[in-house]
């Protein structure tokens, strides 16, 4: 792989215009901030025919695709050639979207190469980072991502790349332009100079940090708030069993009833008491007289 090859940022949303081509192009604007000139592959202009899973490339000695002659290997091809890869993709379903995962089942045949070459102890050449940005619309899932960053991990190790530790991963933009209309996200059109874009970078790094810490919260709320209810639903079904009711009026009143009750049963068991003491008394001083 060469090293001072082109910056290359794949787009792989099936939307022209939607939020993860936002993403991708302002990735592709910082590339060109810091003097590098971003090739963009819009992956919906080209033609990749589905795996048909029919194991040919397998067998072998270099592992031929019978579906060449589309463009899936000149897609390849720019991630081998790219010196900065970056890919930009919505989530669809907890995943990547389906003419992306068109390509991706179409690098069974790199894998199989590699396989070939770690067996024979043939160098791979040295490994680079591919930038991975996300797009998704929900907002919650705390697995949201974890399906296509795996997917994205072993896609790109035939290809000596692997993703960066800091994928952009961002939640909540759903309608077209939702992404370009946040603010808080996306830099200002006319911002240029590499302090604001630091800044910038440090202010979303801070967002997304809170933003993962108020979600955590939110979900232990979440946890607390359902094992309380399963608690109280507990005892509601005990009270009825109980009492016949799980109305706190009811219980309060019965609980009343109960006081009075217990009142009176103790007064009544210390007159008896009382009682017996006399008739005690009474007997030991007849039998004294005697």
């Amino acid at each position: 792989m060469t090293t001072g090859g082109p910056a290359t940022v794949f787009l792989c949303g099936p939307r022209p215009g939607g939020n993860s081509d936002t993403a991708g192009l302002a990735f592709a604007a910082g590339l060109a901030r810091a003097g590098r000139t971003p090739r963009i592959i819009r992956l919906r202009e080209h033609a990749v025919t589905p795996c048909r899973g029919c194991g040919a490339c397998a067998v072998g000695p270099d592992h031929r695709c019978p579906l060449a002659g589309d463009d899936a290997e000149a897609l390849f091809a720019a991630i081998l050639d790219a010196a900065v890869v970056a890919f930009a993709s919505p989530i669809f379903f907890y995943h990547l979207p389906a003419l992306f995962k068109a390509l991706i089942d179409r690098a069974q045949r790199h894998y199989a190469v590699r396989l070939d070459h770690e067996a024979a102890g043939i160098p791979i050449g040295p490994e680079k980072k591919a930038h991975v940005l996300l797009v998704a619309g929900r907002r919650e899932g705390r697995q949201l991502f974890t399906g296509a960053l795996l997917t994205l991990k072993y896609f790109l190790w035939p290809f000596a790349v692997r993703p960066a530790e800091d994928p952009c991963l961002l939640r909540g933009f759903d309608a077209p332009g939702d992404l370009a209309a946040d603010a808080p996200t996306m830099p200002p059109k006319n911002q240029t100079t590499p302090d604001a874009d630091d800044r910038l970078e440090r202010e979303l790094a801070g967002l997304k940090s809170e933003y993962e810490r108020l979600r955590d919260d939110k979900v232990r709320a979440e946890q607390d708030l359902s094992h309380l209810e399963h608690q109280l639903r507990a005892l509601e079904e005990a009270a009825v069993a109980a009492y016949g009711t799980a109305d706190p009026e009811e219980l309060k009143r019965l609980l009343e009833r109960k006081r009075a009750e217990n009142a009176r049963l103790v007064g009544e068991y210390r007159q008896h008491i009382e009682d017996v003491k006399k008739d005690l008394e009474k007997v030991e001083q007849d039998f004294a007289g005697d």
